[in-house]
């Protein structure tokens, strides 16, 4: 299994593994482009981080690869979890991080809060916080809080948020709802990734300490 190594910025050579840019120019999809890769790739524990890389290098946005990596069988909120962790680190805002979370393709709007959200407690970013950031994304009150709930936050905290983020009442409760009628998912499957930072939005200062 690879190795989960958050917040890695990546600073080593590529290793000899399939050409991403000749396969993507070939007419291959990114998954494919990406599962022809990590199959070639011999840096086991490096490979999404190298993968990514090159990605990157030939054009591949960061919402593209996350969707290629989450097509090759990872839950969603754990390829977002790593991407906004190595982002959080390298001090990209928490706006730019769910904007690019909300916008992965085929991933929910709930998945994309909960791993911003479990990255941002582990960073010490405010709750309310990725509240706003997720409305500012465009995600609704309801799938925002059953996000952060699915995250693993305390009910407590999630009302306290919710209230200093300007979230009614009655849209917590459902929220609340929804997190509990999907089981509470949590981010850790046991699956790993590494992407080192692909998530390079401008940063903007910020934070307070969490909710």
């Amino acid at each position: 299994m690879r190795k989960l190594i958050l917040g890695a910025i990546l600073t080593v050579s590529l290793p000899a593994m399939a050409d991403i840019a000749t396969d993507l120019n070939s007419g291959l999809s990114v998954s494919e482009a990406y599962q022809n890769a990590a199959v070639a790739c011999t840096e086991e524990e490096e490979c999404d981080a190298l993968i990514a890389q090159e990605m990157l290098e030939a054009g591949v946005s960061a919402e593209m690869i996350m969707a290629a990596v989450i097509e090759s069988g990872i839950p969603a909120a754990t390829v977002i979890e790593a991407a906004a962790d190595a982002a959080l680190r390298a001090g990209v805002d928490v706006n730019d991080v769910m904007a690019a979370a909300a916008n992965v393709p085929g991933v929910q709007p709930a998945d994309a809060v909960q791993g911003v959200t479990a990255a941002a407690v582990t960073n010490n970013v405010a709750v309310a916080q990725v509240m706003v950031a997720a409305n500012n994304a465009g995600i609704n009150s309801v799938q925002t809080v059953a996000g952060v709930s699915q995250a693993g936050v305390s009910q407590t905290v999630v009302e306290r948020s919710a209230s200093t983020a300007g979230i009614p009442a009655n849209q917590v409760n459902a929220g609340l709802n929804v997190a509990q009628n999907n089981g509470n998912n949590s981010s850790d499957s046991g699956s790993s990734v590494n992407f080192g930072n692909i998530i390079t939005a401008p940063t903007t200062p910020g934070g307070d300490s969490p909710a």
